[in-house]
């Protein structure tokens, strides 16, 4: 909130994030609302990459003509929401990645317990508001498997007699998580 005791004066407002100026606004008024463009968000989400939430500057500078006549500063913090990266179960794929047992059943969708050789593959999650992916982590049966970037994973064989559910928890830069789950079909198979 601004309040101005002279009209005769102009006041600038210039609003930073760190170092980095993100907005001016010169002759700003009394009650005045102040927005952010598109781009001015894009500098503030890049700048805020790794965090979830950081101090802003508001300084305020009095003009009487081209003289400044004085400054008055706050701090406020801003916050980042709605950020989780976006990742769904499209997002992985897998299939039996032995041959000799996929001459059998006819089908790499369906992985026979303990001779099928599992390989998940996962395609790239988007990191939103300017943060970036840094990590995969993909659990089955009790293990769980980190890769940093999108690919394959290999399970290999798994002593499994009925279908497993996969989970896959993608973790951004500021921490930020989303997780999406696939099933793993299974068929039973003795000696």
């Amino acid at each position: 909130t601004i309040t101005k005791y002279s009209s005769s004066f102009v006041d600038n407002l210039v609003i930073k994030y760190g170092s980095t100026t993100v907005k001016t606004v010169n002759g700003i008024t009394n009650g005045a609302s102040v927005s952010f463009t598109t781009a001015e968000l894009n500098t503030i989400y890049s700048l805020m990459s790794t965090v979830n939430s950081g101090a802003f500057s508001f300084e305020i500078t009095t003009y009487n003509g081209s003289t400044s006549v004085g400054s008055s500063s706050q701090t406020a913090t801003g916050s980042i929401t709605g950020a989780n990266p976006t990742f769904s179960s499209s997002n992985i794929t897998y299939k039996d990645n032995n041959s000799t047992t996929t001459a059998v059943t006819g089908n790499n969708q369906y992985l026979v317990q303990n001779l099928s050789k599992l390989l998940v593959t996962i395609t790239a999650a988007t990191g939103n508001k300017g943060a970036t992916i840094s990590k995969y982590e993909a659990t089955l049966n009790g293990v769980t498997k980190t890769i940093t970037s999108a690919g394959n994973i290999d399970y290999g064989v798994i002593n499994s007699g009925s279908n497993l559910t996969l989970s896959v928890k993608v973790t951004d830069s500021r921490g930020n998580t989303s997780t999406a789950t696939k099933t793993i079909q299974f068929l039973p198979w003795t000696l």
